[in-house]
């Protein structure tokens, strides 16, 4: 993509602060990012998680290596801590992980060569460069648990400690009950497709129709997840025709909506489950973060940001279910309709009558679908144009207006 200008930048950190997120977690296997992204996340109020620069893969521990890490870890570490936006550092992206279930046979180094690296370099580092913000040497990790492990621990996503990255890309995503219940999900995601906009920047027009051809094929990211969206597709709604740019873009569409509802239906979960199982630990999730934010090229990917700068229809589910005062609607695992409200505004105990206050008190709004879209009955809704509102905002020298629109029934 081209260079990150600064108003793009300025959009991303807006575009997260109007979508109601307070932690953005810039991840281990991408850059440390400019001193204006610090910035703004000061100015809008946005913590950031801080991984160091190592992710899903074995580091050397040699003494160069370990020289060079030295300088790097010092020279981000005397940047950035004075921002108060940083609110914790994470040695590394999912190595922990890995040592666990990727790096086969297992050999005694890999353990050793970890420790030395994150625990008693970068570790190190910490306790003498910053000590005012806690620090882990993994993501995912079982925090205080895998110190007692060694800081390698056997089950580093264990659902009762520290943090979790999920995908579970196979279930069927709006189904709440197939999740699961950690103390704090830093990682959880699905795919779909960019706009036609995007799309468009990136194909001649003959590749610009459904099925989708081996050339855009070629731009996912995932082994076989292009059929992962059409099974997604099938579950709730309905696969398009063969046929050309229309059918696509009916595609395109079909795969952000299955994409907003399930980062909907898992971050509405983790907001509502408050609550400890005194049977086995899991609950009492007090943070979630899904992948990702903003893309880097017009492709299928978790983003909900494009990388033009265009949202998502994500990104506008976003808005409500991150919203401070959110109502969550819900089909119990005894099949009885339960409704959450959560609270996170810090504004002290408050008493409302459920029927009347909490619309006034917090003007909430949410829905809950009682059976697959694919099975309603759709009718004309006889869409119109209410207003239209030039705003102050502006992607790409583009002036961003609102638009408001009724509708008669669902649409």
């Amino acid at each position: 993509m081209e260079d990150i200008t600064p108003e793009y930048l300025r959009h991303l950190l807006l575009s997260a602060k109007e979508a109601n997120m307070n932690m953005m977690r810039v991840w281990g296997g991408g850059v440390y990012e400019s001193d204006l992204f610090y910035q703004l996340a000061d100015e809008y109020g946005i913590m950031i998680w801080q991984d160091f620069m190592f992710a899903c893969a074995l580091y050397p521990a040699n003494k160069e290596f370990l020289d060079s890490v030295q300088k790097e870890v010092i020279t981000q570490v005397r940047r950035l801590q004075h921002h108060p936006s940083i609110a914790i550092w994470a040695g590394n992206n999912e190595n922990e992980q890995g040592l666990v279930y990727w790096w086969k046979p297992h050999l005694p180094q890999y353990d050793i060569d970890y420790r030395t690296l994150y625990v008693n370099t970068i570790g190190k580092i910490l306790d003498t460069e910053d000590r005012t913000r806690p620090y882990v040497s993994s993501s995912p990790s079982n925090g205080l648990e895998s110190i007692k492990e060694n800081y390698t621990a056997q089950n580093p996503g264990d659902t009762r400690y520290g943090d979790i990255h999920y995908y579970n890309d196979g279930s069927r995503l709006w189904d709440w009950t197939t999740l699961p219940s950690p103390k704090f999900a830093s990682e959880y995601g699905f795919q779909s497709y960019p706009s036609m906009d995007s799309l468009s920047e990136a194909f001649s027009a003959k590749e610009l129709v459904f099925p989708l051809t081996p050339t855009v094929q070629h731009h996912q990211h995932k082994s076989n997840e292009d059929q992962t969206i059409v099974q997604q597709i099938e579950y709730y709604l309905r696969v398009p025709s063969k046929g050309g740019i229309d059918r696509l873009n009916d595609f395109v569409y079909s795969s952000q909506i299955i994409h907003a509802m399930a980062m909907k239906t898992e971050t509405e979960f983790y907001r509502r489950n408050r609550e400890i199982d005194p049977k086995t630990g899991n609950g009492y999730t007090m943070g979630a973060l899904y992948w990702q934010l903003n893309d880097i090229w017009p492709a299928p990917s978790w983003a909900s940001i494009e990388h033009n700068g265009k949202w998502k229809v994500l990104h506008s589910y976003a808005i409500h279910y991150l919203d401070n005062h959110l109502v969550s609607p819900y089909e119990d695992r005894d099949k009885s309709l339960k409704v959450s409200f959560v609270r996170d505004d810090y504004l002290g105990q408050l008493s409302f009558n459920y029927s009347i206050k909490v619309y006034k008190w917090s003007q909430a709004n949410n829905f809950m679908l009682l059976t697959e879209p694919k099975n309603s009955k759709l009718v004309k809704p006889n869409i119109k144009l209410i207003d239209v509102k030039k705003t102050s905002t502006e992607v790409n020298d583009k002036t961003v207006f609102e638009l408001s629109l009724s509708s008669e029934t669902v649409a």
